[in-house]
């Protein structure tokens, strides 16, 4: 399994851009085995919000590619694996699409699980990582996957 995050300028598909794929790749007990962090480049400025929320700046992307240059180590690191995300059909999948990444991979939502096993009126993984007292040091990619772990663990169980 591969649980993945994106982080991006906004939250429009069309019109915003990745700024940072994150992925950890998991044996069947949920324990890291691999993971995959990249930077990317983007054409507009980081919106001051973003940047607020997750660290992430126009200076930190310096020297970054494009995800067109990164496209097939995505492909290659996710393979066919099952792939997990908080939000990931409605957010994460619609942006990899745009790059042919995620076609193929059997996709489960943590956001669709929590919204039918946790009786609360917010599922965001901020309120979820709260709720469950899961720790989340910063908002990134690879920070938000280790969340987006413990919380499939508590949903599963």
């Amino acid at each position: 399994m591969i649980f993945l995050d994106l982080e991006t300028t906004g939250l429009s598909f069309n019109n915003d851009y990745i700024l940072e794929f994150g992925a950890i790749k998991t044996n069947d007990d949920l324990q890291e085995i691999g993971s995959l962090q990249l930077l990317f480049t983007s054409p507009i400025e980081i919106p001051a919000k973003v940047s607020e929320k997750n660290g992430i700046t126009m200076d930190i992307l310096e020297g970054a590619g494009e995800i067109e240059e990164q496209e097939e180590t995505i492909r290659l690191f996710l393979g066919t694996e099952k792939c997990i995300g908080h939000n990931i059909k409605n957010f994460d999948a619609k942006f990899l699409r745009r790059y042919n990444i995620l076609w193929n991979n059997e996709l489960v939502d943590t956001l669709e699980i929590a919204k039918k096993n946790v009786s609360t009126a917010k599922h965001s993984l901020d309120f979820l990582c709260e709720y469950f007292d899961i720790i989340r040091p910063k908002h990134r990619a690879l920070d938000d996957c280790r969340a987006t772990i413990e919380l499939y663990k508590r949903l599963i169980n």
